[in-house]
């Protein structure tokens, strides 16, 4: 309900002043629908001048057909009027189609699954995170095991390939074994093409589910229904935990999420039976979860770098040193959401601390031993003693 004020000024910038509906719903700062009512556009409607159409004769032969055709189109109908003897507009056609095609309401069933059965995945978005002079983007990936509706959720700073695998890994040491199915919307980490039901799945992620031995899926397109469990788990995370958080790193942003999760998340009232709790059912659940592999599958992201004029390697906004040695050449950079580690070919040359900051140099003094005894100058410039 608006006010008498707030509806008379909106019938006077309709009436007086010809703003157009939209206009008006932004300004006053209420729904399109609420200022069609205050200017009671369903008494203008209620009566329109009826006057003849050329369509007039033919109306049975057009609610015929879409009874007997219900997805025919009106281009199709046009040319069949005009068989017989319809001198119209294919536009006066089209408005008659459209208020007399059948429209059925869409119906879901409720999915049941087995336990062990089937996870769903998705990544949500939660702002940013100020890391030193970088600003990242905060995400969270959950999975959530479609039967108990056990979360597993982590925090990352990228959506990469890497993290998105790394997250997988984790969630499943987490479970304590691994889901027969796991479904996806049509992320670009796991869907290259699709063409109809045709789906070609990203080589990366079908040799995880292969080392993990699960079955990758994805929702029909616009579909996101059929993987609600995990987007209500997005819903409840944003709702129920992540309004007026702050965090100091990503460490400290995990560390409030995990405590979520145990705290709230997986004691709470399972679906299926409200007496029952999420953590109860789990334990029922954990059983049927494939076993963890023997080993877990690499994850980091690797890749070619050439090291150019100084002994350092360039990664994600910042310079990783290498053995000046090594200067010139391609060599191998392995990164994880931890460690930045350099090889030169099967053997490795180097190992830092990741850095989420920017225009950073992360150096290991070792690395410049040779060079700064034939240029001690160096030392200052580099701040080694």
């Amino acid at each position: 309900m608006i006010s008498p004020e707030v509806r008379a000024e909106i019938r006077r910038l309709f009436f007086a002043e010809h703003f157009r509906v939209n206009a008006i719903a932004a300004h006053i700062g209420v729904h399109r629908d609420t200022v069609l009512h205050a200017i009671e556009v369903e008494r203008m409607l209620a009566s329109p001048a009826v006057r003849p159409s050329l369509l007039d004769r033919y109306r049975p032969f057009v609610e015929d057909s879409l009874r007997l055709y219900p997805r025919i189109r009106a281009t199709r109908l046009f040319l069949m009027l005009q068989d017989r003897g319809y001198e119209g507009s294919v536009q006066q056609l089209r408005r008659l189609v459209a208020g007399l095609r059948p429209r059925r309401a869409r119906a879901h069933l409720s999915l049941t699954h087995l336990p062990g059965e089937q996870a769903q995945v998705d990544w949500g978005s939660f702002g940013t995170l100020r890391i030193g002079r970088a600003t990242r983007r905060l995400s969270a990936f959950l999975m959530t095991l479609a039967h108990s509706r056990r979360v597993y959720a982590r925090f990352t700073l990228d959506q990469q390939l890497a993290a998105f695998h790394a997250c997988h890994v984790r969630a499943f040491h987490d479970f304590g074994g691994v889901p027969r199915v796991l479904l996806y919307d049509n992320l670009k980490s796991v869907v290259l093409e699709r063409i109809g039901n045709a789906v070609r799945f990203h080589p990366e992620t079908l040799a995880l589910a292969g080392h993990c031995h699960f079955r990758p899926d994805v929702c029909n397109p616009a579909s996101g229904w059929e993987k609600g469990n995990v987007e209500a788990g997005v819903r409840f995370l944003r709702s129920s935990y992540a309004e007026a958080r702050t965090y100091r790193d990503l460490d400290d942003a995990n560390a409030q999420l995990r405590a979520w999760l145990d705290r709230t998340a997986n004691v709470r009232p399972w679906p299926g039976d409200l007496t029952r709790r999420v953590d109860e059912v789990f334990e029922e659940e954990r059983r049927f979860l494939l076993p963890l592999p023997a080993h877990d599958p690499p994850v980091a992201e690797i890749l070619a770098r050439h090291s150019g004029k100084t002994p350092y390697l360039r990664y994600d906004l910042n310079d990783y040193s290498i053995p000046h040695a090594l200067v010139g050449r391609t060599l191998t950079l392995v990164a994880d959401e931890e460690t930045v580690r350099v090889l030169d070919r099967d053997r490795e040359v180097a190992r830092h601390t990741r850095s989420w900051d920017r225009s950073r140099k992360i150096e290991d003094p070792d690395h410049f031993v040779g060079i700064l005894d034939r240029r001690p100058k160096a030392r200052v410039g580099h701040g080694l003693a």
